[in-house]
Formats: C-alpha cells, structure tokens, sequence
C-alpha cells in the first residue's frame, strides 16, 4: 500500500449462483427464490420469481444460456480468502462489493415484496462467515 493513499476498488462483484437462496429467504418466497435449473437444451439456466433469467422479453431484459459469452470467473468472487490473494495480487486495499447478476437483478423484479425479501436476504448473506469483512490496516475510517 502507498503511504499517501490506498488503492481502493469501486466497483467489485461477488458471484452468487452457489447460494442455496431457498434457505435464505421465508418459507412464502422460496418458490420465487434463485436457482439454476436444467434447462430443455441442457444447459443450467438460473431462474428467478419461478422464470427464465435473465428474461427474454420485457423490463429485466437479457441474454443468457449457451448465447451468452461466459464472463471469466475468480475463486475471489465467492470465496473471502481468494479476494484478499486477489486484492493482494492488484495492490488493492480497500474493496467496494455489489451483488453479481441476482443483485444486480433485484430493481427489475415483478414482485417488490420479493424484492424486498431477496434484497435483505442478500445483505445477510453477505455479513455473514460467507464474505465476512476482513478488515486491513488501511487508514481508512474502520466500522465500529
């Protein structure tokens, strides 16, 4: 780290399709909660609110299954101790987190109470051992 400023990333992602959301969220939602399913050309296809995702059509609009170039992919996207290799590897000391494709999918959902659930349930998981914060002598301003 430099002595004048540390290198902080603004913009990183955690990968959540290896979360069993089910378990995560109440019983009324899990119906509706994120999954990957096989899908009728054998390829896995998340699906979320109980439907394709991301959608073919309408508000949430994407593309995914075998049209989709794969987006390369980090052990430090899900696992806390291969981020921090990672972080190590780029001189990053500080590191900003946001949800992947669910995350990122929550304002285009159809149900908001959903939303609302799926949104908290990943805040908990987050806090939780899964991607508990490791906290570095930064001389950042430190959570108490």
């Amino acid at each position: 780290m430099s002595d004048k400023f540390p290198t902080v990333d603004a913009d990183g992602h955690l990968e959540e399709v290896h979360i069993n959301w089910k378990k995560r969220v109440s019983e009324k939602y899990r119906a509706m909660a994120p999954e990957e399913r096989l899908a009728s050309d054998s390829h896995l296809r998340m699906t979320l609110e109980g439907k394709p995702w991301p959608k073919p059509t309408g508000f949430g609009l994407g593309v995914g299954g075998p049209y989709r170039r794969s987006h390369p992919r980090r052990e430090g996207m899900k696992d806390p101790k291969a981020r921090l290799i990672d972080m190590d590897s780029e001189g990053i000391d500080i590191a900003v987190l946001f949800g992947g494709g669910i995350g990122g999918s929550i304002p285009a959902l159809e149900d908001a109470a959903f939303a609302t659930e799926l949104a908290r349930a990943g805040r908990r998981c987050c806090h939780s051992k899964m991607f508990q914060p490791r906290w570095r002598n930064s001389g950042a301003p430190q959570p108490s």
